[in-house]
């Protein structure tokens, strides 16, 4: 299995305990082969920056088909890529998506390229991290942010450091040059007790009371 972390994604504790999806009674006895970080007041809405892949061939063979599609759009993000596989965009007809980018065959029908290489698209059982208390994103983004009270229950801090200033987010950190140094400069020890007390008072500015989940399928918010 693999736990994949963006170079700005601070494990903050052991995440094996954790790895588990936030909503486990839909699943029933079937462990997810997939499970992504989201957004803070989402369902679905996934970020690609720190996920858990399984090592099952269902999970390798999605794996080989998500890059195949992410490489025909270098003007996309593979997280764009993936939000298109997994259906998450409102509007976008996911037969016509397969159909046009070779995502299998019907019966009876040569299968396109992609499909003969790969066999058809079968998308493995995946779920959300827990994204207000667990996995969360920096508020620095709109939809971004932890519950108030739970900065002790953060694994993953996922700073979101590239994202610019002009992409929408907020300016909890403006002042901060470098936050991903500050942060990791104070809690490694290397800026001193004090240090450490900022690191923790930095990240609990992501502190934010989200409002109710919303579902990516049909509230999907560009550029978050």
């Amino acid at each position: 299995d693999a736990l994949w972390l963006d170079g700005d994604a601070m494990l903050l504790q052991n995440p094996e305990p954790f790895l588990e999806p936030m909503e486990t009674s839909q699943f029933g006895d079937e462990r997810p082969g997939m499970l992504f970080s989201v957004e803070g007041d989402s369902w679905n809405c996934i970020n690609a920056g720190v996920m858990l892949l399984r090592s099952t061939p269902p999970v390798r063979r999605y794996l080989a088909y998500w890059i195949s599609v992410y490489v025909e759009r270098p003007h996309d993000i593979d997280q764009q890529s993936l939000q298109l596989m997994l259906g998450l965009i409102p509007n976008i007809t996911w037969g016509a998506f397969a159909s046009r980018d070779g995502l299998g065959a019907g019966e009876n029908e040569k299968p396109p390229a992609r499909a003969h290489a790969l066999g058809n698209l079968v998308t493995p059982v995946w779920g959300a991290l827990d994204s207000q208390k667990r996995f969360v994103l920096s508020g620095k983004v709109m939809n971004g942010g932890f519950a108030p009270g739970h900065i002790e229950d953060v694994v993953v801090f996922h700073l979101l450091d590239s994202w610019p200033k002009e992409g929408g987010g907020a300016v909890l950190y403006d002042d901060i040059p470098d936050l991903g140094r500050a942060i990791l400069g104070g809690l490694t020890g290397a800026n001193g007790t004090e240090g450490e007390r900022y690191a923790w008072e930095l990240i609990r500015r992501s502190e934010v009371q989200q409002t109710e989940r919303r579902d990516c399928r049909t509230h999907f918010v560009h550029g978050r």
